[in-house]
């Protein structure tokens, strides 16, 4: 591919680019021929050749400008309301942007079936929606073996797979009901599957818990507290065991003690 570099090959160039955008929403991808694009835009096939050398790289450059678009509009940033308000924001955003581009969405399923070096360019393409997401992630706090890449792409699959069945497959896109019903309903699910996996306050005291050294089986039948809870006890710790408890304030743990507030012995 070539980029224009005077303004009347500029024009050419988004003559080709119209001209295919037309040609997918009116027969398909698929279908699409080279002169196909160039009957539609009025050209010559040498005039198409000097820019792009087939229609995927027509393809792949209006499948870019629309990507780019929509994540422009779905970014919630600097805007008001609830965390989940604004997740609702976005996802509405982008679920009737699906009524503009249902040919676009389609050929992109068609395309990635058969074409690696397309799917390749795609994978690429995703990659600001799941740092997009990672973001959204890192302001939570998870269990150490939660994998947040892994955690980003299950997201985003949840929503593409989604948008397949519901609005390509299904094509609800032209209803306003049901896009509604589905940002309210994808939004929780998000949401939900966000917050149920972080640590909350409560889990991240519990979390820091840790057993002192000489801590054995034979304290299992005793009732056990987590100190980070029990302020009481910490000050009591001060008087007995002072040592202890300095560790303790200084690494912002708790370790278990027993019911009668003594260390157990090795």
């Amino acid at each position: 591919m070539k980029d224009p570099k005077t303004e009347k090959g500029k024009r050419m160039y988004r003559k080709i680019l119209d001209a295919t955008k037309v040609l997918i929403e009116e027969k398909g991808y698929i279908e699409i021929r080279i002169s196909d694009i160039t009957d539609k835009a009025g050209i010559s096939d040498g005039n198409f050749y000097r820019y792009f050398n087939n229609k995927g790289d027509v393809f792949k450059i209006l499948l870019q400008e629309w990507l780019d678009e929509i994540f422009e509009v779905t970014n919630a940033s600097g805007t008001k309301g609830t965390y989940l308000e604004k997740i609702e924001m976005s996802f509405r955003r982008l679920f009737l942007s699906i009524n503009d581009v249902v040919s676009m969405y389609k050929a992109i399923k068609q395309v990635k079936v058969g074409d690696n070096e397309f799917k390749e360019f795609y994978i690429e393409m995703r990659k600001p929606f799941l740092s997009r997401i990672q973001l959204i992630l890192d302001r939570h706090e998870f269990p150490e073996e939660f994998d947040k890449d892994i955690a980003a792409k299950a997201l985003f699959s949840m929503l593409a797979n989604f948008i397949d069945l519901y609005f390509i497959d299904e094509e609800n896109f032209d209803n306003e009901e049901n896009i509604e019903s589905a940002v309210k309903t994808i939004a929780m699910l998000w949401t939900n599957a966000i917050s149920s996996s972080a640590i909350n306050k409560k889990d991240k005291k519990d979390r820091l818990v840790e057993k002192p050294e000489g801590y054995s089986d034979e304290h299992s039948n005793e009732k056990v507290v987590p100190l980070a809870l029990k302020e009481e006890i910490l000050m009591e710790l001060l008087d007995t065991h002072p040592e202890l408890a300095i560790k303790i304030i200084q690494n912002g743990y708790a370790p278990f003690l027993t019911k009668n507030n003594s260390v157990p012995s090795s």
